[in-house]
């Protein structure tokens, strides 16, 4: 009986340790992609404020980009590669355009980076 009880709380502390760390969002193979790919991603485009959009519009989701350097000799973390990642989620979430895109460069280990770029911002679509 008593392993039993310990055997609960050793899966109870397993269950609940996994909700505390932080999960990176999905990172997409931009370098992948081909050029008319890549062309549509730049077809999404970034309103820095909405009071210049003419259109009506709604949210679709808030999506974010993050360019990551993985290792000391691994492809710079860029500012390009975290927008065009913010792009690409927004193009697969059926958008048409991102409001509200903050990229903020980081020097710590986040999503185990020796250094990162991350972008967040709302997908819109427009009515």
């Amino acid at each position: 009986m008593q392993i039993g009880n310990i055997a609960l709380i050793f899966l109870s502390v397993l269950l609940f340790s996994g909700c505390a760390t932080t999960k990176p969002p999905p990172i997409a193979s931009i370098h992948q992609l081909s050029p008319e790919q890549l062309d549509a991603l730049v077809g999404i485009k970034i309103y820095t404020q909405t009071k210049r959009i003419k259109r009506q519009f709604e949210t679709v989701t808030t999506v974010h980009g993050i360019s990551c350097k993985s290792s000391m000799w691994g492809r710079a973390a860029t500012t390009r590669e975290a927008v065009l990642q913010t792009r690409y989620w927004a193009q697969q979430a059926g958008a048409d355009a991102i409001i509200n895109l903050q990229c903020d460069r980081q020097r710590d280990n986040s999503y185990d980076c020796s250094e990162s770029v991350i972008c967040n911002g709302d997908a819109i679509k427009f009515k």
